[in-house]
């Protein structure tokens, strides 16, 4: 039975840089990225509206723009799914 590949979530409001970090991990094939958002209220959002349901791990900027930063929208995350990994990189 092949091995499912693991589902990220990447937050990161650099355009160039969520398009760089999706290329990347697609350019490997060891794990899909099912979304990327550009601030912690849409990470929410999307991780909690994805029709597969949430991701297996988040990947995600600890300096955001909007209400929430990195680790903000992380303990949002994790109130709604208590076991998400979530990834912080500055």
């Amino acid at each position: 039975m092949a091995e499912s590949k693991p589902k990220l979530l990447i937050v990161e409001d650099s355009p160039d840089l969520r398009r760089g970090l999706s290329d990347g991990f697609a350019k490997t094939g060891e794990a899909d990225v099912v979304a990327a958002a550009a601030s912690g209220e849409e990470a929410l959002d999307l991780c909690l509206a994805l029709p597969a349901g949430p991701p297996d791990a988040v990947l995600m900027d600890v300096r955001l723009p909007g209400a929430m930063n990195g680790v903000e929208a992380a303990v949002a995350l994790r109130r709604e799914l208590p076991r998400l990994p979530v990834v912080f990189y500055s």
